[in-house]
């Protein structure tokens, strides 16, 4: 089973599960007991037509999430995420 990590309110949650070399995310909302996908799985945190962006590495840090990655040519990057309780 692969290894998802994830930030969430009591409404939704952004979750990352793990791919063959990266991660990719889809976003759910609760529905009822359960959680409820809303789109489709394993997206990039950006996408265009000349590169794909997505974490190698996923770790919980708080209510939030860090993640890293790097792109050909040694681009190094990481980010950060975490629930916004505002309404």
């Amino acid at each position: 089973m692969p290894t998802t990590h994830n930030a969430a309110t009591d409404s939704s949650r952004f979750v990352f599960t793990e791919r063959e070399d990266s991660y990719g995310f889809h976003l759910e909302v609760r529905d009822g007991d359960a959680w409820r996908a809303v789109t489709a799985g394993g997206n990039a945190l950006v996408a265009g037509s000349s590169f794909d962006l997505r974490p190698s590495s996923v770790s919980e840090s708080g209510d939030g999430l860090e993640f890293s990655g790097s792109r050909a040519g040694g681009l190094s990057w990481n980010g950060t995420v975490s629930p916004s309780f505002d309404s």
